[in-house]
């Protein structure tokens, strides 16, 4: 906002740099036009302090008239102000408005650079003061000096009158344009104004309008995160997906959060793919838990060969034997009832299976499979000491007993 402002400043204050010719045979004196002239060549070559010089010894002279004193220190305030001295440059605008008899033109543009000046100075209510005169002494404000109030009462919190100003400014501004050419800046402030006031829905909005018409992909994540605030999942996590494929996702976290977003949304196939790469790339880091989320991610999007391997890295990583019972699980699912038995059996020997049951009752089932019935049975018969998996493993060992009753004897 300030960088704005001072440019504004710059592009303003210019307009006001050159001394009418024409004042040299009316209310300034020859003699005074000259050295005006020469403080002014002196800028040209910027030859600052010697122009400061010659004007400051004409601001001495007793004998100028109102009007030539009041060119003599709007000439010196846009001095000081080329050279950044701010609170100078107030000073000399403010003695312009202290003379008699000055034109009204003179008059606004001395309150108009003030309020810059003010600004510049970050005294915000001089700014704005300074600014009102000059909107209420004009037939038609133009929408910078809107944008200016807007910017000013933003930095004193007055949000209710800042948004009103930005308002304004951007309304003026399209009076005046044929197409969409709002500064991307103004757009900035309201959307910031908006989010200040908690108006979620109008900061969305603006964002919006930002996003159209300039493609930003840091408006992507904005988007994404008022989306969420407004509970619109889908239209977040569509959102956060085309941040991050413009490769404007933080590394680590917000990988990880897209990733949960796409398996709140019944996707994890690519909640996955984000993960992976993550990983693999280095902006995750590899631990127990991410390497867990990832085969678990893999395992629900029924990628067995990927699974498979993940849960096999996992299970390196922890002390206990619940990886291990996972894994046997999407060995059976894969149909590999050789692997399932041998993984549900180190699951048992490692111990912290948070369902010991359902692991015993996993292994007997693929030892029917195998043709193993009495390891099966006896895998059954461990399965029926927990509760959870007792009822089913009571009907798998009556079907197996069955199978073996049918098997002839040697």
């Amino acid at each position: 906002m300030r960088s704005l402002c001072l440019f504004l400043f710059l592009v303003v204050i210019a307009s006001g740099q050159h001394v009418n010719a024409k004042a040299a045979s009316g209310a300034i004196d020859a003699k005074t036009f000259r050295q005006l002239t020469k403080a002014q060549n002196y800028v040209a070559e910027e030859a600052f302090d010697e122009a400061l010089a010659v004007l400051d010894k004409l601001s001495k002279k007793k004998r100028l008239s109102s009007y030539a004193l009041a060119q003599v220190w709007n000439y010196q305030g846009f001095v000081y102000a080329t050279k950044g001295q701010y609170t100078n440059a107030i000073q000399s605008y403010q003695q312009v408005l202290k003379q008699k008899d000055v034109p009204e033109a003179l008059v606004l543009n001395a309150r108009y650079v003030l309020g810059q000046l003010y600004f510049q100075s970050e005294a915000y209510q001089d700014s704005i003061n300074s600014l009102l005169l000059w909107v209420d002494s004009v037939k038609s404000p133009s929408a910078v000096a809107f944008i200016m109030l807007a910017q000013a009462h933003y930095q004193l919190s007055k949000y209710d009158e800042a948004l009103d100003f930005v308002i304004r400014a951007i309304s003026r501004h399209e009076t005046v344009s044929s197409q969409f050419s709002v500064p991307e800046s103004w757009l900035q402030l309201k959307a910031a104004l908006y989010f200040a006031k908690q108006d979620i829905k109008n900061t969305v909005a603006t964002y919006e309008v930002l996003l159209r018409h300039y493609p930003n992909p840091q408006y992507l994540k904005q988007l994404a995160g008022l989306y969420g605030e407004l509970g619109l999942n889908r239209k977040r996590l569509t959102t956060f997906d085309a941040a991050y494929e413009h490769g404007e996702l933080g590394k680590g976290k917000e990988q990880l959060n897209l990733a949960y977003m796409f398996l709140e949304q019944g996707l994890p196939h690519k909640a996955a793919v984000v993960l992976e790469k993550a990983m693999a790339n280095g902006d995750l880091k590899l631990n127990l838990k991410h390497q867990t989320l990832l085969a678990g991610l893999w395992s629900q999007s029924g990628q067995h060969d990927k699974a498979i391997p993940a849960y096999q890295k996992a299970a390196k990583l922890s002390g206990d034997g619940e990886l291990f019972a996972r894994l046997a699980g999407v060995f059976y699912q894969a149909i590999d009832y050789e692997s399932c038995v041998q993984a549900s059996t180190k699951a048992s020997s490692k111990g912290g299976v948070l369902l010991p049951g359902q692991n015993f009752l996993l292994r007997g089932l693929s030892l029917v499979n195998l043709g193993k019935l009495e390891a099966a049975l006896q895998a059954f018969r461990q399965a029926k000491e927990h509760k959870k998996s007792f009822k089913a493993a009571r009907e798998w060992e009556r079907y197996t007993l069955a199978q073996l009753e049918k098997e002839p004897t040697l």
